[in-house]
């Protein structure tokens, strides 16, 4: 039998959404600052082929999991599978005033938008046919208003 890591195709990708709240304990221990902080309580989250983006409260820190072999994690090195990890390439740095709007997902690409919804940072493989990505964009920026999560004032085309 065939298996990533150890576990069967069936016991890591589900066909239906299953709550996970390990990703909330595993938000508050990274944070050291208890389950109450900002940087534990989830802001928005989006899914993409076979990963998962997390976006805490404090609009800074972005966290991944799933399959990772295109980068899409946005992490440092590219694991086939990978756990709940903090993507660096995704978050800001410490002291950037910016916030992070919204994250997006589409197949092996990864991006986050502003509050006016620009992109802000990708990861992963975003080679998709232009007209693919640009539609993608839209329709994150569309639900991310829908949610308000963007600006009031945010008419992005």
């Amino acid at each position: 039998m065939n298996g990533a890591s150890g576990y069967t195709w069936k016991r890591l990708w589900q066909e239906s959404f299953q709550r996970n709240d390990f990703i909330l304990d595993f938000m508050a221990s990274k944070s050291g600052k208890g389950i109450h902080d900002t940087s534990t309580v989830i802001r928005d989250a989006a899914i993409g082929g076979d990963h998962t983006l997390v976006l805490a409260r404090n609009q800074k820190d972005v966290y991944s999991f799933g399959k990772g072999a295109e980068g899409q994690l946005g992490i440092v090195r590219k694991p086939f599978v990978g756990c709940a990890a903090l993507a660096k390439e995704l978050s800001l740095k410490e002291g950037n005033q910016m916030k992070i709007g919204a994250v997006c997902a589409i197949r092996h690409c990864s991006f986050t938008l502003d509050e006016e919804g620009n992109i802000m940072q990708r990861s992963g493989k975003c080679r998709l046919d232009k007209d693919m990505f640009m539609n993608a964009v839209r329709d994150c920026r569309t639900n991310a208003a829908r949610d308000g999560l963007l600006s009031q004032d945010t008419n992005k085309q």
